[in-house]
């Protein structure tokens, strides 16, 4: 909320299937915050599996979006989230991961 005050808001069961490695976060006229989340982690222990059961999530202020809805789909260890502005004006949110290609999604 800033200058050092915070608001604690959970997280939908969505968001809470493997761990979360990155978030961005983008404030969006008359929707609020909106929230691209990127997790998973194929390093488990044999006898436990791996944590790989998370996709991506976009969040647009207290309303998850599917991946099916809103395009944005991560299936692998997605390991950090940034935002880039092309010469020509579109925005583009960037996804890497771990071992596999980068991935770019479209603002709109």
């Amino acid at each position: 909320m800033g200058e050092g005050e915070f608001r604690y808001t959970a997280l939908p069961k969505e968001a809470q299937l493997a761990p979360v490695n990155a978030i961005y976060s983008e404030e969006k006229a008359h929707l609020g915050q909106r929230l691209f989340l990127v997790g998973n982690d194929f390093g488990g222990n044999p006898f436990e599996g791996n944590d790989d059961a998370f996709n991506g999530l976009v969040i647009d202020g207290e309303q998850f979006q599917s991946n099916q809805f809103s395009g944005f789909r991560v299936d692998g260890v997605g390991s950090d989230i940034k935002k880039i502005k092309l010469s020509n004006g579109k925005k583009l949110v960037l996804v890497t991961q771990n071992q596999s290609r980068l991935l770019a999604f479209e603002l709109n």
